[in-house]
């Protein structure tokens, strides 16, 4: 049997990363909209603006990133699938050709 705590220990690390990663985009998010409000008042420059902008489109990606690092620990969970020959090939008269696949007991 294979040990699930090392991907259950993955998948908790990357739920917390994307929890962190989440709470940073909203942030930027918040930032970003401000910094649109006083560039058009004209009360900083449209660079700094921009620098906010792209910060909080970086971190909308990197939760996007985080999506795909909680599902690796899930997809590449402990599993075994083998397939069974056809009877009319080789292998023994039994076996008809089956897909059989087995997944060890983890939580997802």
């Amino acid at each position: 049997m294979i040990d699930p705590r090392p991907y259950e220990a993955a998948l908790r690390q990357a739920e917390a990363n994307q929890a962190k990663d989440i709470a940073q985009a909203k942030n930027a998010q918040e930032e970003a909209k401000r910094y649109a409000y006083l560039v058009q008042k004209e009360y900083v420059a449209r660079q700094e603006y921009d620098q906010y902008r792209a910060n909080a489109e970086s971190l909308a990606a990197t939760v996007e990133a985080d999506r795909a690092a909680v599902e690796t620990p899930v997809s590449s969970s402990p599993t075994a699938t083998f397939t069974l020959p056809s009877a009319a090939g080789p292998g023994p008269s039994w076996c008809n050709g089956e897909t059989w696949s087995r997944r060890t007991t983890s939580p997802w």
